[in-house]
């Protein structure tokens, strides 16, 4: 039986490689089968803005 491990971050900081570690450390305890992993990385990062002022 396969088991689905659904890993998301939302910032370009962040990293799935821990969680994923400590799912499969706690498959290989507890031998529910394959562990297949779902990623999702999502930035919310915007563009900088960039202000220009203009002497009169």
């Amino acid at each position: 039986m396969t088991n689905y491990a659904y890993l998301r971050v939302s910032t370009v900081l962040q990293d799935t490689e821990k969680n994923k570690l400590e799912i499969l450390k706690f498959a290989n305890s507890s031998k529910p089968g394959n562990v297949e992993f779902i990623e999702e990385h999502i930035t919310i990062h915007k563009a900088p803005v960039l202000l220009l002022f203009f002497a009169k």
